[in-house]
């Protein structure tokens, strides 16, 4: 792919959020590669997501959509802001240039209370990395965050038995905050990594 083309794409498809190396072309020369954050989500996953389904929710520019689906996996890729969706499309369109082959990942745009979750099949993995927390932003009062995050995570559970989730320090969102709303629906087992005064944790459904 042309670097002149790569350029003018990023330019017009500018604000980024996440941060993407197009070999050279930066989508920011502020802060951190979006590559570090998905190298500690993949300490979480098997080297090959070969014949898996990955669903990955508010994926914003859709990097770790991509990353996923190059370990091999089927990526169902979900976002509601337009700009970010338009990303993701580029995004795609580059790794599979970069890598010579079509990467099976279907970009969506919607919102997450849209999605039929009864109908939308099964998963092994889902990547909610930044939708719970975002939950948060829309009330007023804890009790009607914690129903809708709540509701959220019961519909999540039905569909995969492994759900990677970041969480924050702050009084609704830190990670003992999740393990009680995710050992509600006997997803017991977790594993967390420090991520920049955040945490990424993997919640399980309880094998026991």
């Amino acid at each position: 792919m042309d670097k002149n083309y790569i350029s003018s794409k990023v330019k017009e498809l500018s604000p980024w959020y996440q941060t993407i190396d197009f070999d050279g072309v930066r989508t920011s020369d502020k802060g951190k590669s979006s590559i570090t954050v998905w190298n500690k989500i993949k300490t979480f996953l098997p080297e090959s997501l070969e014949d898996m389904r990955v669903l990955d929710l508010g994926s914003n520019s859709g990097l770790y959509s991509v990353c996923a689906a190059i370990l091999g996996a089927e990526v169902v890729s979900i976002e509601l802001v337009k700009d970010y969706y338009k990303q993701s499309l580029f995004v795609k369109e580059f790794f599979e240039d970069k890598h010579k082959k079509q990467l099976k990942i279907t970009n969506i745009i919607s919102d997450i209370s849209k999605i039929d979750f009864d109908n939308i099949g099964k998963f092994d993995y889902i990547f909610a990395i930044a939708i719970l927390y975002h939950i948060g932003s829309a009330f007023k009062n804890f009790q009607d965050t914690l129903n809708e995050q709540v509701r959220v995570v019961g519909k999540l559970t039905k569909i995969s038995n492994s759900i990677i989730v970041r969480s924050r320090i702050g009084k609704y969102n830190n990670e003992k905050h999740y393990i009680k709303v995710f050992s509600a629906f006997d997803f017991k087992d977790y594993k967390s990594i420090p991520e920049d005064g955040r945490t990424l944790t993997l919640f399980q459904k309880n094998k026991g």
